[in-house]
């Protein structure tokens, strides 16, 4: 939620709660710091702060300079106890929100997709899934008005190939990204139509970008030649 609103990755956020959990003193400094003295440990100005909260009950933990033997100095806020902790903590709790943010386009997955549309300039192509006829029959996909069936394997690889995109890394800002003239939207309905998610690919040179409704920037996409040229085969040939 800070410092922007975007969904987050989270087992790399319960990753960095886990290790802040299981993160123990090495030595006891001092029991009853003066506050003359937090200078001199580096907790005057800490490098870094991390604030739990439980309901009402909030616990805060600040990070200082370092020891002698390489350990970082802490201590709880709310105590005069100064503690030194293993400096690795310190690389989790310096790394920016970019670092935990979630990376994948698609919260769908090919067997669980029931609808894409595929949208360039005024054209858009869609297929859905055919639930066979008896517990025993297989799913098919087909083209929305077309009689015949969308070649299965063809549709799953490149579901999968959707499935699997993900952000190599962000931008604050959408300007320059090429997706006020989007080359391609994907949109997806899955979870028996429950859910639905919309992406839009704005090309800018050989970079692609990607955007979701509500979420801030643009995340820069590892889009091959091979994946285009396999959006453009569905298109033409279904």
């Amino acid at each position: 939620v800070k410092p922007m609103q975007a969904p987050s990755d989270t087992s790399a956020v319960e990753g960095l709660v886990g290790k802040i959990q299981s993160a123990q003193m090495k030595s006891i400094v001092t029991d009853n710091v003066a506050p003359a003295d937090l200078k001199k440990y580096g907790l005057d100005k800490p490098t870094a702060s991390v604030t739990l909260s439980l309901g009402s009950a909030k616990a805060q933990l600040l990070i200082g300079g370092k020891s002698g033997d390489g350990a970082l100095y802490a201590k709880d806020a709310s105590k005069p106890v100064v503690m030194t902790l293993d400096a690795a903590l310190i690389d989790d709790l310096k790394k920016g929100a970019d670092d935990y943010r979630k990376r994948d386009l698609f919260a769908f997955r090919a067997y669980d997709a029931t609808r894409i549309e595929l949208t360039r300039g005024k054209e858009t192509v869609a297929f859905d899934k055919i639930k066979g006829a008896k517990p025993t029959d297989e799913d098919k996909w087909r083209r929305t008005g077309a009689k015949a069936d969308a070649d299965k394997e063809k549709m799953g690889v490149f579901l999968a190939k959707l499935e699997s995109l993900r952000a190599l890394s962000f931008v604050e800002s959408a300007a320059r990204t090429g997706l006020d003239a989007p080359a391609l939207t994907v949109y997806a309905k899955f979870d028996d139509g429950k859910k639905e998610e919309r992406v839009t690919f704005g090309k800018v040179g050989s970079d692609v970008y990607a955007a979701r409704p509500g979420e801030p920037g643009a995340a820069k996409v590892n889009l091959t030649e091979r994946s285009e040229e396999h959006t453009s085969e569905l298109q033409s040939r279904f």
